[in-house]
């Protein structure tokens, strides 16, 4: 295996970029044709299994590589984003309320209750958070203020 990934590796190296678009495009259709055959029952272990590789992968992480990757995944859903026509950016929201509906139409009581719960919990910890912050903002602006009326600049 380990030859394998070698000759693999240096082949690639030696790829042009159309060389390169090309192979991926193929890949993508292998993979395309291949999903199209699957029963809904092979669909399923494979995302079944591609979420348990994923989770091992992210147990392994350490706190630096876990803030690396989720800094990447904004980075990357920020510049789709500005790539996006207005269209799109319309029809990715109408998309993530609709998702959102469906769970929340599947949620029992207790999981309604326990989001609403958690949503009020981090709108108070924000709420704190604003204050504290608008606090120190007012009394450092009164601590200028003081110190300018009090303590006048030697001109």
């Amino acid at each position: 295996l380990t030859n394998n990934r070698c000759r693999t590796a240096q082949a690639r190296s030696n790829e042009t970029l159309d060389q390169t678009e090309e192979r991926l495009t193929n890949d993508r259709c292998r993979t395309a044709q291949a999903r199209s055959n699957e029963t809904l029952e092979q669909t399923e272990e494979r995302l079944t299994n591609n979420r348990c590789r994923t989770a091992q992968a992210r147990s392994n992480e350490t706190l630096d590589q876990t803030e690396e990757r989720l800094t990447n995944d904004r980075c990357r859903t920020a510049q789709a984003r500005s790539n996006e026509t207005l269209e799109q950016t319309e029809e990715r929201l109408t998309n993530d309320r609709c998702r959102t509906a469906q769970t929340r139409s599947n949620e029992t009581e207790e999981q309604t209750e326990e989001r609403l719960t958690n949503n009020r919990c981090r709108t108070a910890q924000a709420r704190k958070k604003r204050k504290k912050r608008n606090n120190f903002e007012i009394r450092t602006k009164e601590f200028c203020l003081f110190s300018i009326s009090n303590f006048p600049a030697k001109i």
